[in-house]
């Protein structure tokens, strides 16, 4: 139904420490473009020299209005906010715990060619 919603999690670790999160949601009847992405010549792996070609396709089109669509790519990877000294110190501290994670995405965009 179209409305505004709100989420909510709650996660609680063995030690007792908790942290919680709310979203709101809106929905509306606005129709949008689904888009469907397949990659070429798919591979179970690529060696890093090898490019990975992606084609999009766009369904469900609601206008002849043209879009342009831009494109990030992200790794998994150590966090550079991270800090083992803080996390360490504050490990032991329920009521101030360190909240930074450890591991994050980080846009790469730069490195590749995305056009």
């Amino acid at each position: 139904q179209v409305g505004q919603y709100k989420f909510s999690a709650e996660i609680i670790s063995y030690d007792g420490r908790r942290a919680s999160k709310d979203v709101m949601i809106e929905i509306t009847e606005v129709r949008v473009p689904r888009i469907v992405l397949k990659i070429k010549d798919q591979k179970e792996r690529y060696p890093v020299s090898s490019p990975i070609r992606i084609e999009g396709t766009e369904e469900g089109q609601t206008s002849d209005v043209a879009r342009t669509y831009t494109w990030s790519v992200y790794v998994y990877e150590q966090n550079p906010a991270y800090n083992p000294e803080l996390a360490e110190e504050m490990a032991n501290d329920p009521l101030n715990p360190y909240t930074v994670d450890k591991f994050t995405y980080i846009d790469v965009s730069d490195r590749f060619n995305i056009e």
